[in-house]
């Protein structure tokens, strides 16, 4: 396989675990207790962060899973950025 298929090859299983990825998290969503546990805090800080604002509200009680995907990439864009600046 020449260089070009095989970086084409690359691309297509990358596109194609990320479509898996958005499948299983479309309609999940996370309770207090899994949300905290993602982000390795406790309960009383995910309510103070959530309270402050620097973590997403949950939706009637929890959060959409891929709403959080979405948001913890935004965080890490927005860390990268700042590291590089």
């Amino acid at each position: 396989m020449t260089a070009d298929l095989q970086a084409i090859y690359t691309q297509l299983q990358q596109m194609h675990q990320l479509l898996q990825t958005v499948v299983a998290t479309h309609n999940r969503h996370l309770d207090r207790h899994e949300m905290a546990q993602r982000l390795g805090i406790s309960t009383s800080t995910l309510a103070r962060r959530v309270q402050s604002g620097t973590v997403p509200a949950p939706v009637n009680g929890r959060w959409p899973l891929a709403a959080v995907v979405e948001w913890e990439a935004s965080q890490t864009q927005t860390q990268t950025r700042t590291h590089n600046a």
